[in-house]
């Protein structure tokens, strides 16, 4: 995509509606100064975005004790006490946005899909633990995981089908110029195949930026 992009700015041809897949629709590398001329206005399904309680907490608390190397709560003398006035402004070339994240999600529910066949092959309850002398087998977890049902923090259902396919969910994102100049993926739709099929696609036009900057297609 890199390379179709070089040869399309090279050549000028803009005004092109672009469909973008998953795999670009939302790729930070694809946007440089002279982009948004070509791809202004392209449409294409993403992941939705990540909202994993208690992931951000985590997260700056490992970013501030590995760049100041030190810890609040350790007192071991091979890790220093945190300074109370250290500069953040050293940092700024650090950028992690935790709202960007997106196939961060799916790896979430993974690790939890797992987790949960697990709970279930070995028996596991709260008065009487877990059964460790089983032995699990990988065809075992694969079998479980066609019957995980759970919901994860923000509310989202997890489950698989009878062939262990898991509900599809997609954004869609149009590529727009932002009020500071930046480019900017907005969600104008979704998709979302656990819901009842008349209510499965919505889109909002009105929210939608068309190739040349415009609020109407040009045919």
């Amino acid at each position: 995509m890199n390379n179709l992009l070089e040869q399309l700015s090279l050549h000028n041809i803009t005004g092109r509606q672009f469909i973008g897949v998953e795999a670009w629709i939302t790729a930070d590398s694809l946007v440089t100064p002279t982009s948004f001329s070509v791809l202004g206005g392209a449409l294409g399904f993403a992941v939705p975005k990540a909202n994993i309680s208690g992931l951000e907490d985590f997260v700056v608390r490992d970013f501030w004790e590995t760049e100041f190397h030190c810890n609040e709560t350790n007192t071991e003398s091979f890790i220093k006490t945190c300074k109370e006035n250290s500069d953040l402004f050293q940092l700024k070339s650090d950028d992690d946005d935790l709202e960007k994240l997106r196939s961060s999600t799916n790896i979430y529910k993974a690790i939890y899909a797992v987790a949960q066949s697990l709970h279930n092959i070995l028996k596991c309850s709260d008065s009487q633990g877990c059964d460790k002398a089983l032995e699990v087998k990988p065809w075992e977890v694969v079998e479980a995981l066609k019957h995980v049902n759970f919901t994860i923090k923000n509310g989202e259902r997890v489950w698989f089908d009878h062939t262990g396919a898991a509900v599809n969910r997609y954004e869609l994102v149009n590529w727009q110029r932002g009020s500071d100049g930046s480019i900017e993926f907005k969600p104008v739709g979704y998709y979302d195949a656990s819901l009842p099929s008349d209510q499965r696609f919505a889109l909002n036009t009105e929210a939608i930026i068309w190739p040349g900057g415009g609020k109407e297609v040009k045919i």
